[in-house]
């Protein structure tokens, strides 16, 4: 298990609206992944979970989003990691991204 630090996500919905999401308050979010070793190269895998009620309205799943107290125990701890898996994330901020430069 490891986990991506960064600001936010984006999601775009049906009709390519762009939207940024993040955690209420905070500057920083870190997303549960997976990674592995491949030919001497390593890569990792972002885990999506069912919409909370943020992200619903626009996209049919999203990344699970840990809390900071949330990080060690995902990356130290099984059965923490398990129950993780299980519980939606936290809501979170929603603001329309439609005017920001595409990332590709």
């Amino acid at each position: 298990r490891c986990v991506v630090p960064c600001s936010g996500f984006y999601e775009w919905d049906a009709t390519r609206h762009k939207y940024l999401f993040r955690r209420k308050g905070e500057n920083e979010a870190y997303l549960a992944a997976l990674y592995d070793r491949h030919e001497q190269q390593g890569r990792f895998c972002i885990l999506t979970t069912a919409p909370n009620e943020s992200v619903r309205g626009v996209h049919d799943r999203m990344p699970l989003v840990l809390a900071p107290g949330e990080v060690r125990p995902w990356l130290t701890d099984l059965g923490a990691a398990l129950s993780l898996l299980k519980q939606q994330p936290a809501p979170l901020e929603k603001q329309s991204a439609d005017g920001q430069l595409a990332l590709w």
